[in-house]
């Protein structure tokens, strides 16, 4: 029964944590503007590397904490990196890919409840994805050990 709460919960929660991060990373973004020029550098390298850092870290603690048996850890860190890199072209390429004038003139203003379903639906694609990468993976190993 507890894996079946845990298993119904955990996308919901990793959804919400994904969307705490991109929230993260703008406010993060924002507060980078202000930094002296000698430091600009360090504004470019945090505003790419800290949004996947935490999206790998979010994707690698989901697939090690919820599946039973639970796959090995270079099988996790190999799916989450991949999952954390297609979710960060997802946050990146969707707004690249739908036009803001084109969906909310068809749609009006639940166009961005639309735009948040539809990017809740890519992310939970790349969940499952990755999940099976890291099965893969791991049954892989086993079998050559």
């Amino acid at each position: 029964m507890r894996g079946r709460i845990a298993g119904l919960l955990a996308p919901l929660l990793l959804g919400l944590a994904l969307i705490l991060l991109a929230l993260l990373g703008l406010a993060m973004g924002f507060l980078l503007r202000f930094l002296p020029a000698e430091l600009s550098f360090l504004r470019n390298g945090v505003e790419v590397v800290v949004p996947i850092l935490g999206a790998l870290l979010l994707f690698f603690l989901t697939y090690m904490l919820l599946p039973i048996p639970t796959p090995r850890v270079l099988a996790a860190l190999a799916a989450a990196t991949l999952a954390a890199l297609a979710w960060e072209g997802v946050r990146l390429g969707l707004p690249l890919l739908l036009p803001r004038t084109q969906y909310e003139l068809i749609y009006g203003p639940i166009a961005g409840f639309l735009l948040a379903l539809a990017g809740f639906y890519l992310t939970m694609w790349i969940l499952l994805v990755g999940a099976v990468l890291a099965k893969t993976l791991t049954d892989r190993s086993s079998d050559t050990i």
